[in-house]
């Protein structure tokens, strides 16, 4: 009988030690790894989806820091405009990376972005350029896109951030678009607010605010902030 129970006792802790590590794999949609070996320089991948998986169960204030933001702004980035999609207008995307841009900058009394400048730079090779590129994302189509950021243990500082825009969906300006789009505009507001300090946040009690982690096509809402999002930012830089 007392093996029995000693044998019931040990399965029950297998069993919940792999449950705990399977839902911390579930809910936790980013990735944190040291950067080249340097265990100073830390990345991590926010993924934004398409589709929700799953919702915090807990109240927070809406908003979520990262714990490190940027030391000196304004902060230059720059789009790959060979990636930019067929259909889609070279300038049209600048500008619309530009207005999202304003959109954090207006909400603060830091100037954070520079207007965006064209580079040849690939997403995810941490070599000094804030990259923003179009590609496909490999192996989750429910991926929208995807923000990295690296910076120093030691210092809390960003480092670099670089952008990938999954091009299985289809991007465009849903609010003229006669057909379904994700609108660039509303999800690249969302990942430069990863690429200043901030993180997803998955309440459905907050599903309103641009960091809210997950989108859907023809979404616009997002372009603006919400006070959650205004109030992590401030916390960040100031108001």
């Amino acid at each position: 009988m007392k093996r029995l129970i000693i044998s019931l006792k040990i399965s029950l802790t297998v069993f919940l030690v792999f449950a705990f590590v399977f839902c911390f794999a579930f809910i936790v949609p980013s990735t944190v790894s040291a950067a080249n070996g340097n265990k100073d320089v830390v990345r991590i991948d926010f993924v934004h989806f398409a589709k929700q998986g799953h919702s915090s169960p807990k109240q927070d204030p809406g908003y979520k820091l990262m714990g490190v933001q940027w030391n000196q702004s304004p902060v230059s980035y720059a789009i790959n405009t060979a990636s930019i999609p067929s259909g889609l207008d070279a300038a049209w995307v600048m500008e619309a990376f530009a207005t999202s841009s304003e959109v954090w900058d207006t909400a603060t009394s830091s100037e954070l972005f520079s207007l965006p400048a064209k580079t040849a730079a690939h997403y995810g090779v941490p070599d000094g350029i804030n990259a923003v590129e179009f590609g496909l994302y490999p192996g989750n189509s429910n991926v929208i896109a995807v923000t990295s950021v690296w910076y120093s243990r030691k210092t809390k500082a960003i480092l670099e951030f670089d952008m990938l825009y999954n091009t299985v969906y289809t991007w465009g300006n849903a609010l003229s678009a006669d057909f379904d789009v994700m609108d660039l505009q509303n999800i690249a507001t969302h990942e430069l607010g990863h690429a200043i300090g901030l993180s997803d946040i998955y309440s459905g009690t907050y599903s309103d605010v641009t960091m809210y982690g997950y989108a859907s096509y023809n979404e616009t809402g997002k372009r603006d902030l919400a006070q959650p999002d205004i109030t992590g930012l401030q916390l960040l830089y100031g108001r």
